[in-house]
């Protein structure tokens, strides 16, 4: 499963898949979507990390 994170990005809130990488020592982000509002991006965070159904 991979890991996800969220973050304010300007005022747009971002969603991503985050992985780390052992040979380059570094974390990778890859942007998902962008949400207009926290609620939005929060729900749909939640619906991507298996918090809610």
């Amino acid at each position: 499963m991979p890991a996800y994170y969220l973050r304010r990005n300007g005022k747009e809130w971002e969603i991503g898949e985050i992985r780390y990488t052992a040979a380059a020592d570094r974390r990778i982000r890859r942007p998902i979507s962008l949400h207009k509002t926290q609620a939005q991006a929060q729900q749909r965070y939640d619906q991507l990390t298996g918090a809610t159904k």
